[in-house]
């Protein structure tokens, strides 16, 4: 069975927000940058909420929001019924490289849980105490087409949070 990979984070020293998914599609590992199959509705989602200016990770990344994913691998093809993730991202990661992280937003109730998982596994309570005290939500509607829910709702739902950090 392939294994494949996920994208680089996409954060720094400035970034106050992340937004984790769950894995990254085939397109966007192909093509390396995030959120790229066309029918998933996550620019269209942060335009509506940052304007049109945000096209890509870098404008994103100027507005102090960043982009990871909670698994690093997984095997088999891209349809959740196919693929198993394998392992997680390292979120040590995230407190040396963003000292001025003030929330994690979930992209999907999937990526929520999954995160909540990698939680219960890790051995380093220091980590795990900032990790749990930076999390806002139980997840977002999720911007894959795939989710149904009414466009407007997602973006009214998405505003919230978001408005509540930039």
């Amino acid at each position: 069975m392939n294994k494949n990979t996920c994208l680089g984070y996409i954060f720094d020293k400035n970034t106050e927000i992340v937004i984790l998914g769950t894995f990254p599609s085939d397109k966007s590992r192909d093509e390396q940058k995030y959120y790229r199959n066309s029918r998933n509705q996550f620019w269209a989602i942060i335009q509506q909420i940052l304007g049109n200016s945000i096209k890509d990770e870098q404008s994103l990344l100027r507005k102090k929001i960043g982009l990871w994913d909670v698994f690093s691998e997984c095997e088999g093809g891209n349809n959740n019924k196919e693929e198993k993730k394998t392992s997680y991202n390292d979120f040590m990661i995230l407190k040396e490289k963003s000292p001025n992280l003030k929330k994690i937003i979930f992209n999907g109730k999937k990526a929520y849980r999954e995160f909540k998982r990698y939680l219960k596994k890790i051995d380093d309570l220091e980590l795990k105490k900032w990790l749990e005290g930076i999390i806002d939500d139980d997840g977002l509607p999720s911007s894959s087409s795939a989710y149904t829910l009414d466009m407007n709702i997602k973006i009214k739902k998405w505003k919230e949070i978001i408005s509540k950090y930039i």
